[in-house]
């Protein structure tokens, strides 16, 4: 299988149901990275100046089927609200952020670290680039803005609402499935379903692009766009007439 993705203009909605994003680039590991990250907090300190230094353990799994675990020093640099942040080790960098207004802000962001990364350590060598989405649809929230009861179906697509789960009703229901398969170049893993408290759940979307392996890293800011649009392009299928409506309105709009 591989995915066939309808193309969706982008658009920026006065509402969104995002939860969180994540964007990390992997590159070949640095040793100078602690050395000189004085030199790095000083360019990103405007944006992010809290600081914190910690131990990050990774578990990678071998093509000996063996597997490897590794303790890393990792510096994470984050705003003062603490809605986002840069972590930085010496093979990768991330950005994370908690608070989503659009994606020129995220965008910003991350380009003051990749900028930041570059004049600080090049040459870099990209060796993974990731972006992920969460989103969680809160039926009984948007319920409540609108002043009425909704059902799943009048919020969510019905291709991600049937399967095995036609054995029961979605009162009172939990359930999950897991799509990975190849997209331009690259990889996407979705993960989708009904989560959290069985009485009351949330609809999680997740949605990971990546590709692996090396790459020009002039190459970094278009393959970010790319992977974006695509992710917003995912996103869209799912969208159903009642969310659509509220994504559009302004809050305390009813």
């Amino acid at each position: 299988m591989t995915w066939k993705i309808k193309k969706y203009n982008h658009q920026t909605f006065s509402r969104n149901t995002i939860k969180s994003t994540i964007i990390q680039l992997r590159f070949q590991p640095i040793l100078k990275i602690a050395d000189r990250i004085s030199d790095f907090q000083e360019i990103v300190r405007k944006r992010f100046p809290s600081f914190e230094e910690g131990m990050v353990r990774t578990i990678n799994q071998m093509r000996t089927d063996s597997i490897e675990i590794k303790e890393e020093r990792q510096f994470r640099l984050g705003t003062l609200d603490g809605k986002t942040l840069i972590g930085l080790g010496p093979a990768a960098i991330y950005l994370e952020s908690h608070w989503h207004e659009s994606r020129q802000e995220l965008f910003n962001d991350v380009n003051i670290a990749i900028d930041a990364l570059q004049k600080v350590y090049s040459p870099i060598v990209p060796s993974r680039l990731g972006m992920r989405y969460i989103n969680e649809i809160d039926k009984g929230k948007i319920s409540k803005d609108f002043g009425r009861a909704l059902e799943w179906k009048d919020l969510i697509d019905k291709e991600y609402l049937k399967g095995p789960i036609s054995l029961a009703s979605l009162n009172a229901t939990l359930f999950s499935h897991e799509i990975r398969s190849k997209v331009n170049g690259g990889m996407l893993t979705l993960r989708y379903g009904l989560v959290g408290d069985i009485d009351n759940p949330t609809f999680s979307f997740d949605i990971d692009r990546y590709f692996e392996g090396n790459f020009e890293f002039g190459t970094l800011d278009a393959r970010m766009h790319a992977f974006a649009d695509d992710i917003f392009s995912s996103y869209m299928t799912i969208v159903g007439d009642s969310l659509k409506e509220w994504l559009t309105k302004s809050n305390g709009e009813k």
